[in-house]
């Protein structure tokens, strides 16, 4: 059986799940432009761990850093690309994030 690693993001506050890629994989997307995010809800991950869904409430003009919005006992997190997280959205989300990308 494979053995999923754990990462530190404040395990305290922070659920680690293992992602198998069935059904979230069909409704949600990689999200590649951050900046474009605020608003959307997005899962967290980390390789094939979903850390944390939530609200991404603000953005870098740059893209590289987003804070997730407080929800329920979870804090408000900074994440970084450079923390290795992916941002998941669904594809509908996704779609306004390359329209809001393309306007601007």
């Amino acid at each position: 059986m494979e053995q999923e690693q754990e990462f530190d993001m404040n395990e305290a506050a922070i659920e680690t799940v293992p992602w198998r890629g069935s059904m979230a994989e069909a409704k949600t997307e990689l999200a590649e432009d951050w900046q474009f995010l605020v608003g959307c809800e997005v899962d967290v991950r980390r390789g094939r761990c979903l850390l944390r869904t939530g609200a991404i409430d603000a953005a870098t003009d740059d893209g590289n850093i987003v804070w997730l919005s407080r929800q329920g006992v979870h804090e408000r997190r900074l994440l970084t690309r450079a923390d290795g997280y992916d941002l998941w959205v669904t594809k509908l989300d996704n779609q306004r994030v390359l329209a809001r990308r393309d306007d601007g």
